[in-house]
């Protein structure tokens, strides 16, 4: 295991729909330290009444590790207001900038990511080669969705390459998804086989497997080109 450092690694967004497969226990033996939950999430769900009732943002989170609010939100408009709708019904939330900053201090967060962005912070929608291209510039905190949500829909990565878990020729491997893998999941032995049924049959409990081993994965070959430099 890489020595604690919370200036790099992947961070899972917990606030997500994909997020949110995993309890605290399960992204620990993942191997996550930092995680990050989105303002304009947390603005939806549990609302803003909610957060400014809040001590703090590990009131709502049971999270021991280090927390990012990434408050990043889409560009203001001519009144310096930020919007965006809700998943959940399709209404406006507004935010202007002073509520903004209270909520941030109401949260007291471990880091916080304003709009204008922050230095060695990386994130979005980043495919596995975009991981190895970061992995290999600089050791920084990379945040993105796109793992959780790539197991979500059972794509799995191995070996540098994104494998569906639902082709069929999967129902055939008697292997697990990655031999060196020391993840949860295959370190359970579960083979592609195996997650290719349960994914069809019980696929609430496979996206958990799935999800534990794409970030366990990302976090690694962050780790990895960390601990190679001097």
């Amino acid at each position: 295991m890489p020595a604690e450092n919370n200036e790099y690694g992947f961070v899972p967004t917990l606030s997500s729909q994909a997020g949110s497969c995993l309890t605290m226990a399960n992204w620990e033996a993942a191997g996550i330290r930092t995680v990050a939950y989105r303002l304009d999430d947390l603005m939806m769900k549990p609302g803003q009444d909610a957060l400014e009732n809040l001590d703090d943002i590990r009131s709502y989170s049971a999270w021991k590790g280090q927390i990012v609010l990434n408050a990043s939100l889409p560009p203001p408009n001519r009144e310096g207001i930020y919007r965006f709708r809700s998943v959940y019904d399709g209404a406006w939330i507004r935010l202007d900038r002073p509520t903004l900053y209270k909520l941030v201090a109401q949260l007291k967060p471990d880091r916080v990511i304003l709009p204008e962005g922050s230095d060695g912070y990386y994130q979005g929608d980043l495919s596995l080669a975009d991981f190895h291209q970061l992995a290999e510039r600089m050791p920084c905190l990379v945040e993105s969705d796109r793992p959780a949500q790539d197991a979500v829909s059972g794509l799995v990565y191995s070996e540098g390459a994104c494998l569906s878990i639902l082709d069929q020729q999967m129902a055939q491997a008697h292997q697990v998804i990655e031999a060196a893998c020391q993840c949860p999941t295959c370190s359970q032995q579960f083979t592609r086989a195996y997650l290719h049924h349960l994914l069809q049959h019980t696929p609430l409990l496979a996206q958990r497997y799935l999800v534990q081993h794409n970030c366990y994965y990302v976090q690694q070959l962050l780790s990895r080109f960390h601990l190679r430099r001097p």
